[in-house]
């Protein structure tokens, strides 16, 4: 009897697991709200307007480059989603005093040549960039739908066209505003600039409501998950796309870092969440005509490198190996209703992707029979009279049949194309090196990199959904994530129908953190991380080299078509060692990576293309580049628009080739 009351003492002293609130599905920065709409300000507009007496939402930046995690949210979490104990104060604003209160925050904000920015010299003789004014007044709204055109007048820039509804806005209309109570008692002078006397501030007043926090805590609780993506609060954006491109470059001095190749990743995957897939994302087929060449020039020489087609999951037995894990859980009943429903999706499909690991499919022949078409189509005169190529692949059975559907295609397009084609281990050293030393990472990486996959990955959330007893069925749970989602971007790429359900496995939220800690793990081996060694960016310098020396001599020979065909590793380490669109990037922090060097730029049969040209009339020799056949950028002055450059600078791009 003693030990049992011992033990209820025990076990009554123990703290209870908290239970959520709630759930956020996506991750917020604050990055984002400085250039336009954004998830993290929805976030923000949101609890205001989800009060029934709130018609429109007047909001700024909570923090200068705040950024909220998705997953489950805690009473613990409230203080640091919302940090101040601002409480909300609904006021009654004519539209004209909306716009005028837009105005004035704006004219804080930007201007014609983007972000209003101060500099300072730092002991070391460094630049370091900030905000003019203070960030916090950079205030928004929700609610309404307007545009912020930079190149007009301060005082016109605003033009707001409906309520977020889509019902007229007027400015002679009186509106329900929701403001923090902070702005209420006149911070920032954004009421005064509205035209607002703080004398009649009382007067203007509605309500005084809860604390924003307790807001918050209330919306969790009602609608379990919040998803800032979807709500449906209005837009607003900047114009010109001058401007903005202006903006997005004062971004990156401000938070310090690479002046080139920043994305908005995130909002691009969940617009196209077949992009989470990486190296599995099908490729494009929308590419419009390259840009003319300037007046007298023509091509006539194109080096291509292509990576393989479409093909099945790579990994000698990842079907099979999955299929044992879903098959035992289903015999022993260890999986959920959701984990069953998985089970017999899973079966359906695995018959006919059994042990046809890595294989090309017919969609990644096709492949190359389109670029083919197109490079056919862009550039005839490479093509005019008799013509000749060079092509080689490596050993790879699924690169071989890219090689030659690529061939079959151009054969049939010109009857008078000839070319000498080979394959094998002579050409194995030239298009898959491999790395130029030890690719292991130090000690300190490697803690690195897990502390950022702990905390972007809910692995036993994960398994949780789908299996009983988890720790029964698998031994290495991210190994087994990887590669079930590995097969499921992979759907796409088969030549069967896969069933539906298997594309619901992971919610998109979970599938772009899949796709993030894989990018950072290729980010960390393939491209330029001050935080590693490029070993695998120094093993293709001879492939370098080898695209440099045979152009020329193939002009020599008259050869007009030099094609090599390879993998995935040579062409990421040879973007991030050429810097092509900015895949150079030297990031430090994990967080950002996936806004600068993104693996899905390399999708099934991805190619970088150099197009040459020459003109009777000047000897200098131009270069277009073509990257997916889309125009690319290369860190050198362009010679004319549409991604030309000078030969000589080209050769020129790597250091010590």
């Amino acid at each position: 009897m003693r030990t049992r009351i011992l033990l209820l003492l025990i076990l009554g002293s123990l703290p209870l697991k908290a239970q959520p609130l709630g759930y956020l599905n996506q991750d917020l920065r604050a990055k984002e709200a400085y250039r336009g709409q954004s998830a993290y300000m929805d976030f923000y507009h949101d609890l205001a307007l989800s009060q029934e007496d709130v018609d429109i939402s007047l909001s700024g930046l909570l923090s200068i480059d705040g950024y909220i995690s998705s997953g489950p949210v805690y009473e613990k979490d409230l203080a640091r989603l919302y940090p101040f104990p601002n409480t909300l104060v609904v006021l009654r604003m004519s539209g004209e005093e909306i716009r005028r209160y837009l105005e004035a925050s704006y004219a804080a904000w930007a201007g014609p040549e983007g972000l209003l920015l101060k500099n300072r010299q730092q002991a070391d003789g460094s630049i370091r960039w900030n905000f003019l004014n203070s960030p916090s007044n950079f205030d928004s709204a929700g609610g309404i739908s307007y545009t912020v055109d930079l190149s007009k007048s301060v005082g016109e820039r605003v033009r707001i066209s409906t309520l977020a509804d889509g019902t007229s806005f007027h400015a002679d209309s009186l509106y329900r505003v929701g403001i923090t109570s902070y702005r209420a008692a006149g911070a920032g002078h954004l009421l005064e600039a509205a035209g607002i006397d703080p004398k009649d501030m009382e007067n203007r007043i509605v309500r005084r409501g809860a604390a924003f926090r307790d807001i918050l805590r209330t919306r969790l609780a009602s609608a379990d998950t919040l998803r800032p993506g979807q709500f449906r609060h209005g837009h607003w954006s900047f114009a010109p796309q001058a401007a903005l491109d202006s903006l997005d470059e004062d971004l990156k001095r401000i938070f310090g870092l690479p002046a080139t190749g920043w994305h908005s990743t995130h909002a691009e995957v969940m617009s196209q969440i077949e992009r989470a897939g990486g190296v599995y994302l099908m490729y494009p087929t929308n590419q419009p005509r390259p840009t003319a060449a300037p007046k007298g020039y023509e091509p006539f020489y194109i080096s291509h490198l292509g990576r393989h087609g479409a093909r099945y999951a790579l990994g000698e037995t990842v079907y099979t190996d999955l299929w044992d894990i879903w098959s035992r859980g289903h015999e022993k009943g260890w999986l959920t209703p959701e984990g069953e429903t998985i089970y017999e999706a899973y079966q359906e499909l695995y018959p006919s992707v059994a042990h046809r690991e890595g294989q090309l499919s017919r969609k990644g022949q096709e492949q190359h029979r389109l670029i083919a078409r197109q490079m056919f189509r862009n550039y005839p005169p490479v093509f005019k009279g008799k013509t000749r190529g060079q092509a080689v692949s490596t050993n790879t059975h699924r690169v071989i049949a890219s090689m030659y559907s690529f061939l079959e295609e151009v054969h049939r397009l010109d009857k008078d194309f000839s070319c000498e084609a080979d394959y094998g281990f002579p050409a194995q050293a030239i298009l898959l090196p491999g790395p130029a030393g030890d690719p292991s990472w130090p000690a300190a990486v490697q803690r690195k990199f897990d502390r950022f996959m702990d905390d972007r990955l809910d692995v036993a959330g994960m398994l949780a959904r789908w299996f009983v007893q988890p720790d029964s069925l698998v031994k290495h749970p991210y190994r087994f994530l990887n590669d079930m989602h590995a097969v499921i971007s992979d759907l796409d790429n088969l030549d069967v129908p896969a069933p539906a359900k298997l594309y619901n496995v992971f919610t998109p939220e979970e599938r772009y953190r899949l796709w993030e800690v894989y990018n950072y793990n290729g980010y960390l081996r393939f491209g330029l991380c001050p935080d590693t060694s490029p070993v695998w960016a120094e093993g293709v310098k001879p492939l370098f080299r080898d695209i440099m020396e045979q152009a020329e001599n193939d002009w020599q020979e008259g050869i007009r078509l030099r094609l090599r065909f390879g993998h995935d590793l040579s062409l990421m380490p040879l973007l991030s060692l050429m810097d092509v669109n900015g895949m150079g990037a030297k990031v430090k922090d994990p967080y950002d990576v996936a806004d600068y060097w993104r693996i899905f730029d390399v999708p099934m049969a991805c190619n970088l293309q150099l197009v040459f040209f020459q003109s009777k009339k000047n000897p200098e020799i131009l270069v277009q580049v073509l990257l997916n056949g889309f125009e690319a950028t290369l860190p050198l002055e362009m010679a004319a628009p549409g991604s030309f450059y000078r030969w000589d600078d080209i050769r020129h791009i790597v250091q010590n080739p």
